[in-house]
């Protein structure tokens, strides 16, 4: 319940503080919908629990090369040389850079 009362801002500190680490899928999905956190598992759907945690990493490392991606798209920076260097700096792949480069539909 201290996730929805505060929201995003103390979400990630919440779970870690709180060692509910590992919660089931119903109860993860319901804090990602009602929390608006957009996380993404790494558990596949057969899986009972998830890592909040890692859910909650995996969502910020995502929000900073999304960020990254802005921030050189707006300095002129090629789409091919902005792949690169996100892929060496953040350590994932160019397909995944790729999507996160697609235009978000509203």
């Amino acid at each position: 319940m201290k996730v929805i009362k505060h929201q995003k801002d103390k979400a990630t500190e919440i779970i870690r503080a709180t060692n509910h680490r590992r919660i089931d899928r119903s109860t993860a999905e319901f804090l990602n919908t009602v929390v608006n956190l957009n996380l993404v598992y790494e558990e596949p759907k057969e899986e009972v629990t998830v890592d909040m945690c890692k859910a909650m990493e995996e969502n910020n490392k995502r929000m900073k090369i999304e960020g990254a991606i802005e921030l050189l798209l707006g300095m002129g920076a090629k789409e091919n040389d902005i792949i690169t260097m996100i892929v060496k700096q953040f350590s994932v792949t160019a397909d995944y850079v790729k999507a996160l480069m697609q235009p978000k539909a509203v």
